[in-house]
């Protein structure tokens, strides 16, 4: 998978919920996120989920590409 462009919006595929930790599922679960960057070195992008009623924003570091579904714009 190519590197995805800065602004993308991604959600984390049921793959990798399925792999997370109850709690972390119920956080991740159905959550989008958008792709602000990258890390020198790093395979995969920083995603940032903002916050919402339920929970508090988030980043994550060098996401795998296969586990992230792209979004329509």
């Amino acid at each position: 998978m190519k590197q995805l462009k800065v602004g993308t919006r991604v959600r984390l595929n049921n793959e990798r919920i399925l792999q997370l930790d109850s709690n972390s599922a119920k956080r991740f679960r159905e959550r989008v996120g958008t792709v602000i960057g990258y890390r020198a070195g790093a395979k995969g992008p920083l995603v940032e989920f903002d916050a919402d009623e339920e929970r508090r924003s988030e980043i994550l570091q060098d996401v795998a590409p296969g586990y992230l579904d792209v979004l329509p714009a």
